[in-house]
């Protein structure tokens, strides 16, 4: 019985990680996405441009002076959905168990 519940209690250890890992990587994609939207606003202020239409050259020039900040939210957006995953895979291997 002791080792069925140390089995079990190292299961939702693991799966209690897996949680806070997963939240900390969705706080950091969402900090990610908001330095991304603040490039975006910066963009258009210093060029005095309200709104920007996709497939124009001012959208080609504000993606190419904010790809550093889109490529780290896309890599901050990767990494959170890969530990959902991982969390997701944990509660499982607990279930079958």
């Amino acid at each position: 019985m002791t080792d069925v519940l140390s089995h079990h209690i190292g299961k939702l250890i693991e799966i209690a990680n897996r949680a806070i890992e997963a939240d900390e990587m969705e706080r950091l994609a969402a900090l990610e996405k908001a330095d991304l939207n603040a490039a975006y606003e910066d963009f258009k202020e210093r060029n005095g441009i309200a709104h920007i239409n996709p497939d124009t050259p001012e959208w080609g020039a504000m993606m190419d002076e904010t790809k550093g900040e889109y490529d780290a939210s896309e890599a901050a957006r990767r990494k959170a959905y890969n530990a959902k995953r991982r969390l997701k895979s944990a509660i499982a291997r607990y279930r079958a168990a």
